[in-house]
């Protein structure tokens, strides 16, 4: 067990080593589109919007773990996790954790954008279950998140999360925030 802790650990600093050095990487034929995700950058993204319980506040941590191309298009993958608190007319969570597959568009100067769109599993707590019967759901989640990249390492975020519940409450959110690149 023990070594399998220091295999991953070891694994997980070489990724964050080598996107420390890494720059960002754009196609080789067409010129407006980039991946701005090196393998080992993360992000934090805070935003506030509308969610399933009402008005909600978002955080969400952005690994990237690997690049790649498909033909001339450059693309990254990672994991996402993501919390959401709603409690306008009633107080839940919802939470996930999501397989993402990133891409961005150049367009010169402040026009960068970069995109995430993910799917794993989310959870749903609702503390006061009025037509749920359960205070808890599980199901499967999708994640999307559109970044205006104004700023070398900040952007503004537009995020939209949805658990599909297996039983119990799901969970939706729709936010807009701040995302900054570690």
């Amino acid at each position: 067990m023990k070594r399998r802790v220091l295999v991953v650990a070891v694994a997980l600093l070489l990724c964050v080593a080598m996107g420390a050095f890494a720059a960002e990487k754009k196609s080789s034929s067409i010129p407006w589109l980039v991946n701005y995700n090196a393998p080992g950058q993360s992000a934090i993204d805070l935003t506030a919007g509308w969610t399933e319980f009402g008005l909600g506040v978002e955080g969400a941590y952005n690994l990237t773990m690997g690049q790649f191309d498909i033909g001339p298009i450059p693309l990254s993958w990672g994991i996402t996790g993501a919390a959401d608190v709603g409690f306008t007319y009633d107080l839940g969570l919802g939470a996930g954790g999501f397989a993402t597959l990133n891409w961005g568009l150049d367009f010169g100067g402040i026009w960068r954008f970069d995109f995430r769109v993910g799917l794993g599993l989310g959870i749903g707590f609702d503390f006061a279950p009025s037509w749920y019967g359960s205070p808890f759901g599980l199901g499967i989640g999708d994640y999307f998140s559109s970044t205006w990249l104004f700023a070398e390492k900040m952007g503004l975020t537009l995020q939209e999360i949805y658990v599909y519940s297996f039983f119990g409450p799901g969970f939706y959110a729709y936010t807009l925030g701040v995302e900054f690149k570690l």
